[in-house]
């Protein structure tokens, strides 16, 4: 006990003791800064393959439409502005160089998840050319949609390997 009390004494004068005796502080001031760039992205995927295509596979002569193939479309975006989200395609054709009934190739864009509307509702042909297939919620914001495609008669389909492309872009209004 003899040895507790001159550490408590000692201790509570140093606390008594004036701030002076603490030192000084020296505050200094930082300065942050930071840049948020806009961000506008639009990425598409298959939801059976899981890239960027639309692969109908083998497709065997029928009058019926085939099953068709879904293309899930994300934008990502940091922007407070509204979009619209295009589809431009190019004419599809064969190995050999025949090209597919008008009609054959047909597709509809879905609403979206967080508000955004399709332009196109139910099942237009795909031709060849720049369409307006989705337009943002007003204020924009990220957002989900899918576009259905669908092959329709096939039974009048040359034989080959058919291909095409579509691009899916979006610009901010």
């Amino acid at each position: 006990m003899k040895k507790k009390i001159p550490v408590l004494l000692t201790l509570g004068l140093l606390m008594c003791a004036s701030p002076s005796l603490w030192g000084e502080v020296d505050t200094k001031f930082i300065h942050v800064s930071f840049e948020v760039r806009p961000v506008f992205l639009v990425k598409s995927s298959s939801s059976s393959s899981g890239t960027a295509a639309v692969d109908f596979g083998w497709v065997v002569p029928s009058d019926d439409s085939s099953p068709g193939e879904i293309l899930e479309v994300t934008i990502a975006t940091n922007t407070a502005r509204s979009y619209r989200i295009y589809q431009t395609a190019a004419s599809i054709q064969s190995d050999e160089g025949s090209t597919p009934p008008e009609g054959l190739v047909k597709f509809k864009a879905m609403p979206g998840l967080a508000g955004g509307r399709s332009e196109v509702s139910s099942y237009e042909d795909l031709r060849p050319g720049k369409r307006l297939i989705f337009s943002s919620r007003p204020g924009g914001g990220a957002d989900q949609f899918q576009i259905h495609y669908q092959l329709g008669e096939s039974g009048i389909l040359d034989a080959g390997d058919y291909y095409g492309r579509v691009a899916i872009d979006g610009e901010l209004s």
